[in-house]
């Protein structure tokens, strides 16, 4: 496996993992107070992935974006929740963070140009690996002194952190599904093959028992992120203690080489966003062998706001020579 199965995994994984609404709610459920998680209504939970995001901004916004809404006394109220994921600790993270805020809410103006009131915006980092984050999670910590005495004319707003080289497996494991795969992004980088053969032999047999499209996921990450040198121990590790199916599907990654490979990630990709009619595609994906338009699909899958705006992207590129 000398080419990596898909660009800038690390990304992506994160991406396609929160694309999964039960998995976002097991992250707000693990990480927000109790009695702030009951006032959600889980099944007005939406991804609005790229709604917010305009030509000259994707480089400003966020990775993800949930909009939903929240019981206050005998009414709903809006509220959306930003997700942030970065492999290392940045300095000055905290402006960023106010960056993508502000963003957000000219966008959210420009979009609801009658609206007298900003929804509530509920910022999540997630700090994949490095210099562990040990500052308290609010903005004020980027102001010097913490504003000192002019504290109270300074700006402030909290966040939720998920620091994953400061928070132990077994917390992680408490979180579910998505902690199996914060789990996984956590030692993604290790060289130690003993943790790959408990992840596949032990944590994702309990905890992924029954999902295939979860099962291709961590896979497909495990032998696009891990480092080169590595992959064909892994894939013998998950051969030899993931069982028929887990071999099944990591044969086929090795086998069928970078083409079948980013296939199998857009099948994956194109289940999770737009659920068994997104599958449909495909039939037409499947004639195409252009590594190239293979990786532009992947990335359409990410902003496309309508599985129609995927199916006129792929017949347009199908045209193109």
């Amino acid at each position: 496996m000398k080419k990596e199965l898909i660009k800038k995994p690390h990304d992506r994984f994160f991406k396609l993992m929160l694309s999964d609404k039960n998995k976002l709610i097991e992250l707000l459920k693990s990480k927000l107070p109790p009695h702030l998680f009951n006032l959600i209504i889980l099944d007005e939970l939406k991804l609005e992935k790229d709604t917010f995001v305009e030509e000259n901004l994707k480089n400003y916004l966020v990775d993800l974006i949930y909009s939903g809404k929240a019981r206050y006394d005998l009414k709903k109220i809006l509220l959306y929740f930003l997700f942030e994921h970065q492999s290392y600790h940045q300095l000055l993270i905290e402006l960023k963070l106010l960056n993508y805020r502000v963003k957000f809410y000219d966008m959210f103006l420009k979009q609801n140009p009658k609206a007298k009131k900003l929804p509530i915006v509920i910022s999540f980092l997630i700090q994949q690996r490095g210099t562990p984050y040990k500052k308290k999670p609010e903005f004020i910590e980027a102001i010097e002194e913490r504003g000192g005495d002019f504290k109270e004319y300074v700006e402030n707003f909290k966040f939720i952190l998920i620091d994953l080289a400061s928070i132990s497996d077994e917390e992680l494991l408490s979180m579910g599904k998505v902690g199996v795969m914060l789990l996984l992004m956590k030692h993604i980088r290790e060289e130690d093959l003993n943790f790959f053969r408990r992840f596949y032999s032990e944590i994702v047999r309990e905890y992924l028992k029954g999902s295939e499209e979860d099962l291709e996921l961590v896979i497909l990450y495990t032998l696009s992120a891990t480092r080169r040198e590595l992959r064909e121990d892994l894939f013998e590790v998950i051969k030899e203690v993931g069982g028929e199916k887990m071999e099944s599907i990591a044969q086929s990654l090795i086998e069928e080489g970078m083409e079948k490979g980013l296939k199998k990630g857009l099948k994956v990709s194109l289940k999770l966003k737009f659920g068994n009619k997104g599958l449909e595609l495909m039939k037409t994906i499947e004639k195409i062998d252009d590594v190239d338009k293979i990786n532009a699909i992947f990335d359409k899958i990410e902003s496309a706001q309508t599985l129609k705006e995927l199916e006129d992207f792929i017949k347009n590129l199908l045209k193109s020579k």
